[in-house]
């Protein structure tokens, strides 16, 4: 034998490396290594081989040999030690040709039997994983399906293979799959896509699926794919997206300014509000020093009551609240009301602060105050001037009588009658008085008569066409009204009042209407008049003026959830409105 190997032609090595190669392997050295020095059981020269099996082949064609079933039986006669070169040259040309072709054969079948084998070990693999594992031609057609696919959709294999699994994807989804799927196919490329498959009741679930080509052996190249499903974690997904999406939602659209910073007091974030009242955008206080928004003292202490809190966790801010002031990007200051929360995340910490601002409020109250202040002033000009002069003349009347009498004088009808009338007026401007701060007919016998006493007595003291309306036999009866909470009939009064006044000492009207009717579930107070129109109110911080009524008239609406709103009536003159949602009839 080893006088044939080393007698072996060019010829015979250059056959026997192509048929290995054919069959995937190569060699690395002298071909006729791969054949046993003899056939004694020696050892077999190492041979590297490229892809699994080897060695096992080597074992396989060592045992083959000896059996007598190898690729070159006939050659086996040439094994003496000592036979010479021209004993192996005799077996020829032919002798190494029949052996090449039986090794080529021989190799091949060794190759499928390693192919069969290499099946069998994926499939068992794909088994005994929790994917769904599934295998496709070159062209992308399915010639396996795992039992765990087949076990989720419910469908018999026959009916999936091909292109027949596409039928189980969701409709939505079928289209964008199909022309991923396509696209792998035509450049060769790892193909991943998430899509819904539907399962065996009908319902469909998410899957993250992934698939690459690979070859066994001198095999046409095939894909090897599994899906593995990521529903929950989809659902995790778009709630997180839908939670963000409100969270944006919220943060855009309330009307409190939000400001968030870290633990340095670095800007992370303004919402919209917060934009517009401190007059900078989002972008460029981003990264910025939150202390850029406030006025000194507490600009130069902010940082230092953060350490603070970081340090000791004394709060003093945090939780609780407070009236601050804030600076704006112009340089203006304003109060506001701050309230800070903290947020815990895994790795760091957050305050949000939530600001409203109390400019709007101050100046309505600082309003109010002003409005009470010219209010008592009025009652008392009207005490002194009206009230206290009649009451004066009337002492002094009384007074001279008394004395008369004491004379013995007579006392003329006249001057009693004299008394009466002044008696009578002064009464009268006590019950006028009396009705504007508290008007007793609106307790007794409710806001329709109240109204209507209003225009009568709007229409007595201005000699002009002062008019209540409302359905007839309606408002002004008793129980008429639905119910309505404690003392929202009184702001309806006093809005009605100061807008009457107000036509009367600014407006220079030629009539007035005052109206309550019930629409659509809500209660409608109008005040219309044909006069010059309404003032401008003024602006914030401006002194107190005739103005001031259409704030508390605002105010008052506020106070008892109505809407309010002034502008110019049809044929000029001003349309105040008021309206007041009603509350579900049982």
């Amino acid at each position: 034998m080893r006088a044939f190997l080393h007698a072996l032609t060019s010829e015979t090595h250059e056959r026997l490396l192509a048929a290995l190669h054919r069959h995937g392997y190569t060699v690395d050295g002298d071909p006729s290594a791969l054949l046993p020095d003899a056939l004694d059981g020696a050892a077999l020269v190492a041979v590297e081989a490229e892809g699994p099996g080897g060695a096992a082949l080597l074992r396989r064609l060592r045992a083959a040999i000896d059996a007598g079933s190898g690729p070159h039986p006939s050659l086996l006669a040439v094994t003496d030690a000592d036979a010479d070169a021209d004993a192996a040259r005799e077996a020829g040309a032919d002798g190494v040709a029949r052996w090449g072709d039986a090794l080529d054969a021989w190799l091949a079948a060794y190759r499928r039997r390693e192919v069969r084998h290499e099946h069998e070990h994926f499939r068992r693999l794909a088994e005994g994983l929790p994917q769904l594992v599934w295998t496709c031609t070159a062209d992308g057609a399915c010639d396996y399906l795992s039992p765990q696919w087949l076990d989720y959709t419910g469908v018999p294999e026959e009916d999936q293979l091909g292109f027949g699994w596409f039928d189980a994807v969701h409709p939505d989804d079928r289209d964008a799959t199909r022309v991923a799927w396509e696209a792998a196919i035509e450049n060769g490329q790892a193909f991943r896509f998430e899509f819904r498959l539907r399962r065996h009741d009908g319902a469909y679930r998410w899957f993250d699926t992934r698939a690459t080509q690979l070859a066994f052996g001198d095999a046409e190249r095939r894909w090897f794919g599994a899906n593995t499903e990521i529903h929950d974690l989809k659902e995790a997904e778009g709630a997180l997206r839908e939670q963000a999406a409100l969270t944006h939602a919220v943060l855009d659209t309330a009307v409190d300014a939000i400001i968030t910073i870290d633990e340095g007091g670095l800007i992370a974030s303004m919402n919209p509000s917060a934009e517009r009242l401190f007059g900078y955008a989002a972008a460029e206080m981003e990264g910025r020093n939150v202390s850029v928004l406030m006025p000194e003292p507490y600009h130069s202490a902010h940082d230092d009551y953060l350490r603070a809190y970081l340090t000791t966790g004394v709060r003093k801010i945090i939780g609780i609240g407070r009236t601050v002031t804030g600076l704006r990007k112009d340089g203006t200051v304003f109060p506001m009301e701050l309230a800070v929360s903290e947020v815990r995340l895994a790795d760091r910490r957050l305050f949000a602060g939530f600001v409203r601002d109390l400019s709007e409020r101050r100046r309505l109250e600082r309003e109010v105050v002003a409005v009470a202040e010219d209010e008592r002033r009025r009652i008392g000009r009207e005490l002194h001037d009206g009230l206290g002069s009649h009451l004066s003349g009337l002492s002094m009347l009384c007074q001279g009588l008394t004395r008369r009498v004491e004379q013995g004088g007579a006392v003329a009808a006249a001057e009693l009658g004299d008394v009466a009338r002044l008696a009578q007026e002064g009464a009268r401007q006590a019950r006028t008085l009396s009705h504007e701060l508290a008007p007793a007919v609106l307790d007794e016998q409710g806001l329709g008569r109240a109204l209507e006493a209003l225009a009568a007595t709007a229409a007595t003291v201005s000699g002009l066409p002062v008019r209540f309306d409302g359905p007839s036999g309606g408002y002004t009866d008793e129980g008429a009204l639905p119910a309505l909470p404690e003392g929202t009939t009184l702001h309806l009064y006093r809005i009605a009042q100061e807008a009457v006044n107000n036509a009367l000492k600014h407006a220079g009207p030629s009539r007035i209407n005052v109206s309550l009717s019930v629409e659509d579930d809500a209660l409608t107070l109008n005040i219309r008049d044909d006069g010059r129109g309404f003032a401008v109110p003024p602006a914030a911080g401006a002194p107190p003026s005739d103005g001031l009524g259409l704030h508390v008239m605002r105010y008052r609406a506020d106070t008892i959830g109505a809407t309010f709103s002034i502008r110019e009536g049809p044929g000029g003159g001003t349309a105040i409105t008021c309206r007041l949602p009603l509350p579900p009839t049982p």
